[in-house]
């Protein structure tokens, strides 16, 4: 193999460029961040999902590549306490944007749900943090696992809680 095709970067690879004939009606905006806006949407078929969109007009490259990584990861990670991966498409351009949809947490975040209890003076029972403790570590230990898998260092076997 030449040496000048070791030293070329792959092409972004990126989800099926279309323009969905309005699968996904927004209902309303519920979060901002530095490079997209987060949705409130409902799907054809009436389900209640987020929508995150990514304007990929005058991304560098590197971070065009770290968007479609997300897409990647997301689509490969099927966890009972990680939210769901749906649908990505990326717009036409002019303004090309990447649109990531994803399950809707209709409860809210842990920040939210330790926010709201705090201010009604309402404390976790003992079995609430359990429960919650219990989700959060074995998702964690699922993404790790996947980490190890993806890296070839031994998958499962390797993943432990020191």
């Amino acid at each position: 193999m030449p040496l000048t095709s070791l030293a070329r970067k792959p092409p972004v690879p990126v989800p099926a460029i279309r323009h969905p004939q309005r699968p996904y009606v927004k209902l309303r905006k519920i979060g901002q961040g530095s490079f997209g806006s987060v949705y409130l949407v409902r799907s054809s078929q009436g389900a209640t999902l987020v929508m995150k969109t990514v304007s990929l007009h005058g991304l560098p490259v590197k971070e065009q590549r770290a968007a479609m990584n997300e897409v990647r990861v997301l689509q490969a990670r099927r966890h009972d306490h990680l939210i769901k991966y749906h649908d990505s498409y990326v717009t036409r351009a002019p303004d090309s944007k990447l649109c990531i949809v994803l399950e809707w947490a209709s409860g809210g975040d842990l920040a939210a749900l330790i926010h709201n209890r705090r201010k009604a003076g309402n404390r976790f029972s003992e079995p609430e943090i359990l429960r919650m403790l219990y989700q959060m570590c074995s998702a964690l230990a699922y993404c790790q696992c996947a980490a190890d898998r993806h890296s070839n260092r031994g998958g499962c076997a390797r993943c432990d809680m020191n």
